[in-house]
């Protein structure tokens, strides 16, 4: 009836078009193989989409079993945990080496200035999220992990240097020095710096009891 639809004067022809009748299969009476199809071509191509989709999600996250989930919290963590993150690449930017631990220091001051201007409210009110002392906790994570940025900076670096006098007859000497000081480079890079700072604002923190 689709297919048909298109052939029928009562049918309005840009309501077809927008329906994109003519992708659809074709019926017995004006048979075309399925390939031809453009409407079964992208059926199959998001078919294929959402298999890649659900392995990697489920590589990143673990598969499905129920219960509440919050799949923005597991694949980015935490709101606070984001603006935390991007915030402080921002104010290093501008400020390199002045965010401290201090609640009044000029990098908590920033965030809790943002966390205002987004929501509406304050850092500090009832109800806030626990911003202050996210902040502390992510505080030395993030200097680890731009350290090991510069580390890995540098390693590229050199490995294009090796490439380049490969190619501009180095002599022996030259690159064993070049493969040396990329070693020392190599062993510096952290691989835990990025899971270390993803984990650190979701430890337990123990609990205090009264006596």
């Amino acid at each position: 009836m689709y297919g048909v639809a298109g052939q029928v004067k009562e049918v309005p022809r840009e309501l077809f078009l927008r329906a994109k009748g003519d992708w659809l299969p074709r019926s017995s009476v004006e048979p075309r193989p399925d390939p031809q199809s453009k409407w079964l071509l992208q059926l199959s191509a998001l078919g294929n989409l959402t298999r890649v989709a659900l392995r990697i999600y489920n590589a990143k996250v673990g598969p499905d079993v129920g219960g509440r989930t919050n799949v923005h919290k597991e694949l980015f963590n935490s709101p606070e945990y984001v603006l935390i993150r991007h915030g402080w690449d921002l104010f290093e930017r501008f400020k390199p080496g002045e965010a401290s631990s201090s609640e009044t220091g000029v990098f908590h001051l920033f965030l809790q200035q943002i966390y205002e201007y987004a929501t509406g409210n304050g850092a500090n009110e009832r109800g806030a999220p626990a911003l202050l002392p996210k902040i502390k906790q992510m505080l030395k994570p993030l200097r680890k992990y731009a350290t090991n940025l510069e580390h890995l900076k540098l390693a590229e670096e050199l490995e294009c240097k090796i490439l380049d006098r490969l190619t501009n007859g180095a002599s022996r000497k030259e690159l064993k020095g070049l493969m040396r000081a990329l070693e020392e480079a190599t062993l510096m890079i952290d691989p835990d710096a990025a899971s270390e700072l993803r984990a650190c604002t979701t430890r337990k923190r123990a609990r205090s009891r009264t006596p």
